[in-house]
């Protein structure tokens, strides 16, 4: 996943040792992002519901946009963002909107030049 970030993004990306040590975010050295990155062999629908409020809430924390990477075995990486950072809504800022990392390239380049 650092790889694909750092590609996407230019930065030198690496996980954050504070996030095993202290419980924040996975990836933290792109502005403006909070980034928690999840891999498991099945990702069930209650696991994402758990993965998208722990990124919700390390995300307000560091006043960042929340992105969740999730990935199960012999898939590709979903990308989960907020559709408050891709329309303008209010009433439901945090609803997740997921895809793939193409289409996140993209957004992030939108949000690059904002």
């Amino acid at each position: 996943m650092c790889k694909i970030l750092s590609k996407i993004t230019g930065w030198t990306v690496t996980r954050s040792l504070e996030s095993v040590r202290t419980g924040g975010s996975d990836i933290t050295i792109i502005p403006d992002l909070s980034i928690e990155v999840k891999r498991k062999k099945y990702i069930l629908p209650n696991d994402m519901s758990a993965f998208w409020l722990q990124c919700i809430a390390q995300a307000e924390k560091e006043k960042c946009r929340p992105v969740l990477f999730s990935k199960e075995d012999r898939r590709g990486w979903v990308v989960t963002v907020a559709m408050g950072d891709v329309f303008p809504v209010k009433d439901m800022q945090y609803l997740p909107i997921s895809m793939d990392v193409r289409a996140f390239q993209k957004l992030y380049e939108r949000w690059k030049n904002e």
